[in-house]
């Protein structure tokens, strides 16, 4: 895969004697991945009624590898009846790993709506079913209000303090 220099070179800053093995991980195989819906069925069932391999991801409790070379699970039924997400592995780890609880107040501020607001949720009960079902159209509009509240967010970082209590959780990734 050919990057383009600048990015090489940001990358060769911050790797320093790594970068070598991050270029050569880019011939690697990819790794799929898909998140039971445990809001809608138990990963024992999934594991029983999937109809293509899956293997344990063995640090997410409801994530598996598929074969993305030979399996299409986004065009499976049980994808549209939302038994499953589909999610790069490492992707899941950071929703999965918060100490998330009913009750608490989490302000996810990942690249865009997706995985991580709808794993912590599901982890702890309390994602409803119409979120789950909410067209790509809502996520869109979803996605630009979040956005439009991030840019107040960075804007009065006091304001929003007093929101926010000890103990609560945000999940801030930069990409």
């Amino acid at each position: 895969m050919k990057l383009p220099q600048a990015f090489e070179e940001k990358m060769k800053g911050l790797l320093g004697e790594d970068f070598d093995s991050y270029i050569a991980c880019f011939d690697n195989p990819r790794y799929y991945g898909l998140r039971v819906n445990t809001q809608k069925i138990s990963v024992e069932e999934f594991r029983r009624i999937c109809p293509f391999e899956i293997r344990p991801i063995p640090w997410i409790h409801n994530g598996f590898y598929y074969d993305g070379e030979k399996e299409a699970p986004s065009r499976h039924p049980y994808y549209f009846a939302g038994l499953y997400y589909l999610q790069e592995p490492s992707a899941m780890t950071p929703a999965d790993r918060l100490p998330v609880h009913p009750g608490d107040r989490v302000l996810d501020v990942c690249a865009a709506p997706g995985g991580s607001g709808c794993a912590g949720p599901v982890f702890c009960g309390i994602l409803t079913a119409g979120l789950q079902a909410a067209p790509p159209m809502l996520f869109e509009k979803r996605s630009r209000k979040l956005h439009s509240f991030f840019l107040f967010l960075l804007y009065d970082m006091i304001e929003m303090k007093s929101i926010f209590e000890e103990g609560d959780c945000v999940l801030w990734l930069r990409s």
